[in-house]
């Protein structure tokens, strides 16, 4: 390990949902960051396909694209069955990794895919993201002084997750977990050691994702709509709040970079292509008890789509998913965020035949999904090589939704199972209205502001810059090379 006597210290803080014009509309809340921004450096960050969570924030930690972290999913279909990826699954080091091996300390706090947490020189506690809401920490005492002080184990457990007509509840219950991080995160800052500091507020792009039209609408005709909306002025202060205490806390060598990887914006529908790969053949049910039992009820029993979609909600137990398909006759499976497509290749001959299959799938998508409602929904279809060609897993086939208006549902937050693979109704039906109650979803722009006494001031960029960018940028601040697998530039207009 080299030795670093580097007096400079940074801290890296994600607002992920958030948007410049977020900052600018909700300005009496955020006026510290909107003080930051004006008198620091900042610009418009271009994100990486898939926007997806785990993506995102694997190639913002690692200055890399997914075909060389591989975190390309929160899980992937493996062997029939879906997996989860953890931090194990990143083929490629963070940041933290290579400012250790130059000697210096780093605190990661609440970052996705950061479980299970990995020895280094400095500290980490986990992140919720593909957590299985455990906590845990490294070194391993930290949890417990942590749980000792401020209940962490507990944090995530008590979150009243979004319903109909539960806003005022679901909204209390982030901000005591946004206010809970907080407290955490000023105690680790003043009490531990550390050169590097990277921290997120991943719950505040839940709110977006389920209050989008709270945060952005005006003369809404909704129940509560004032006390809905003070309530998420109270979160954004609170966060603002949060970002005035670390950067009064921090002397003249300390810089920040606040980040929002992905913006936030409406959803127009769920696409679950599962349906169009049965109703064209490719898809298989198995003829158990249970599997037909659950078609019985979406298939054959002449419900009213209102009373089909209450149960499909309040019962998922009992919707289909990957383990009613019987991978054993099934050529195509779907499942992901965007409607990613898996080929069963024991049912394929060779490469021709391979690329006749998915060549037909992908006319057939885009001509079944670009003719409902005279819109054009699907963008483009991307194969395997164009996104991950290194990999040896991971999907055949990419969606990209128009503007990402649509998106299908594949494993959670928390690493839980399978949300939904297919809709209350299987045959004929691809696109049902926003499911899961989440309105909103994912773009391809954040922003990036950054403040401190060695970044250059009042300063806008004229360009668009990569989310890979910024651990290059790190390291040019720390003096150290730039490793050769890094796809990342230096951001040098902000010095």
């Amino acid at each position: 390990m080299m030795s670093n006597s580097n007096s400079k210290k940074i801290i890296v803080i994600g607002l992920p949902g958030l948007s410049i014009n977020t900052l600018r509309i909700w300005s009496n809340a955020f006026s510290t960051l909107n003080e930051l921004k004006n008198n620091g450096s900042y610009g418009i960050l271009q994100s990486v396909y898939p926007p997806i969570s785990p993506t995102i924030w694997a190639s913002l930690i690692t200055g890399t694209y997914p075909n060389k972290h591989g975190i390309i999913e929160y899980c992937i279909f493996d062997d029939s069955k879906k997996r989860n990826l953890t931090a194990r699954d990143l083929r490629v080091p963070p940041v933290w990794k290579l400012l250790n091996i130059h000697g210096l300390k780093a605190g990661i706090v609440n970052i996705p895919f950061t479980y299970p947490p990995d020895v280094i020189n400095g500290f980490i506690l986990s992140g919720y993201v593909g957590s299985h809401e455990k906590i845990a920490s490294y070194p391993p005492d930290l949890v417990v002084l942590l749980d000792k002080k401020f209940h962490v184990k507990e944090l995530y457990k008590n979150i009243a997750w979004y319903k109909p007509h539960n806003e005022l509840e679901f909204i209390n219950s982030i901000i005591n977990v946004i206010e809970k991080e907080g407290e955490i995160l000023l105690y680790l800052i003043r009490n531990f050691d550390w050169n590097f500091l990277i921290t997120s507020f991943f719950f505040i792009e839940e709110v977006f994702h389920y209050l989008w039209f709270y945060i952005y609408k005006q003369n809404l005709e909704y129940k509560n709509v004032i006390s809905i909306k003070n309530k998420i002025f109270n979160l954004f202060k609170i966060v603002d709040d949060i970002i005035k205490n670390i950067a009064n806390n921090i002397d003249k060598n300390t810089g920040m970079l606040i980040i929002s990887p992905y913006e936030i914006q409406p959803l127009y529908g769920t696409i679950f292509l599962n349906h169009l790969l049965y109703d064209a053949g490719l898809l298989f049910f198995k003829n158990s008890i249970r599997t037909m039992l659950k078609r019985l009820i979406y298939e054959k029993i002449p419900l009213s789509d209102k009373l089909l979609r209450m149960i499909y909600d309040k019962f998922p137990r009992i919707r289909l998913n990957i383990s009613d398909v019987d991978w054993h006759r099934s050529v195509a499976y779907s499942t992901g965020w965007i409607g990613q497509i898996y080929i069963n290749k024991e049912l394929i001959k060779n490469n021709i035949e391979y690329n006749k299959l998915i060549n037909y799938i992908a006319l057939l998508i885009m001509k079944k999904m670009n003719n409902i409602n005279e819109e054009s929904i699907i963008e483009k279809i991307l194969k395997k090589e164009d996104i991950i060609p290194s990999l040896n897993y991971g999907p055949d086939l990419y969606l990209l939704p128009k503007d990402f208006r649509y998106v299908s549902y594949g494993c959670g937050a928390a690493g839980d199972e399978s949300f939904a693979d297919f809709g209350p109704k299987l045959q004929k039906v691809i696109i049902y209205p926003p499911f899961n109650y989440q309105f909103a979803w994912h773009r391809m722009t954040g922003f990036i502001i950054t403040y401190g006494s060695f970044f250059r001031s009042k300063y806008k960029l004229n360009r668009i810059v990569n989310i890979v960018d910024i651990v290059p940028t790190i390291l040019h601040i720390f003096n150290i090379p730039i490793p050769e697998h890094i796809d990342g530039n230096i951001i040098t207009e902000f010095f």
